[in-house]
């Protein structure tokens, strides 16, 4: 499955990525995003929940396409 174009949505609607490897470089920024505002920001910021609601999205749209599952909007 590596490497398969495909387009994917996340279950806000916003996130579109051609195939995992730009969804696993997607979360990592994120990540790592969310690690450097956390150094900087008191705990939780609305920033850093925005973020984190963010890197949720990603993941859920990762687990859906490793499980083969639909993501409904909401």
């Amino acid at each position: 499955m590596p490497g398969r174009a495909r387009a994917m949505w996340s279950a806000k609607g916003d996130i579109i990525v051609k195939g995992v490897e730009e969804l696993l470089a997607r979360i990592e920024s994120v990540r790592r995003e969310l690690n450097e505002q956390a150094l900087h920001d008191s705990l939780p910021s609305p920033a850093m929940l925005e973020k984190s609601r963010e890197l949720d999205r990603l993941l859920n749209v990762y687990q859906a396409f490793k499980t083969g599952a639909q993501i409904t909007q909401g």
